[in-house]
């Protein structure tokens, strides 16, 4: 039997130096090309499982919620202008004629006289003013503000705390209701 261990050790030895061989050839590629290695797994990856990753990413993105501050960085308020400006429907006759009034000053800035503008039609300002009046009830609508009961009891000290006691009153209310009811009374031992 011990020719048979030599043998099984001679070829455990030689797997390790071909696996330290393919290491340290993976490391010089990755030295040389840094992106090889996602270069190499994206050139290995099927159809659905590229379809798939891109599913999750979109939801990832789309996921990420403002939240803070953040609320008005520039991708939340130019994302806010896109869903404005579709539901404004353009109006390529008008478009047209004022194109074709202005000529080679449509499209030179040095041209536009600030201050001064070209009369509004009164149906355009009425959208404006329809869309401003949606966004306000919209943001109505998302109001953070809790409304206080009067007629409850007050057992917190800030709202952080008072969320605290909701959440343990859910746990223990039912063991403590009794010892609660006595300390009101004043007849607590």
């Amino acid at each position: 039997g011990g020719d048979r261990s030599q043998h099984g050790d001679r070829k455990a030895m030689a797997r390790e130096r071909w696996g330290a061989a393919l290491d340290k050839e993976k490391e010089e590629i990755e030295e040389k090309d840094p992106d090889a290695k996602e270069r190499d797994r994206l050139l290995n990856m099927t159809a659905e499982d590229a379809e798939q990753m891109e599913r999750k990413r979109k939801k990832k993105e789309k996921g990420k919620a403002s939240f803070g501050w953040d609320v008005f960085n520039q991708d939340a308020l130019y994302t806010a202008f896109k869903k404005r400006v579709k539901t404004q429907p353009v109006d390529v006759k008008s478009y047209e004629e004022q194109k074709a009034a202005l000529g080679d000053k449509f499209y030179d800035p040095r041209d536009v006289i600030y201050g001064e503008t070209a009369a509004v039609k009164t149906s355009k300002v009425n959208k404006m003013v329809d869309e401003l009046a949606e966004r306000k009830a919209k943001r109505a609508e998302f109001s953070r503000r809790r409304t206080f009961y009067n007629e409850k009891d007050v057992d917190y000290i800030n709202e952080r705390n008072m969320v605290f006691n909701k959440k343990a009153g859910r746990a223990y209310d039912q063991y403590t209701a009794e010892i609660k009811h006595n300390l009101e009374r004043g007849t607590a031992i």
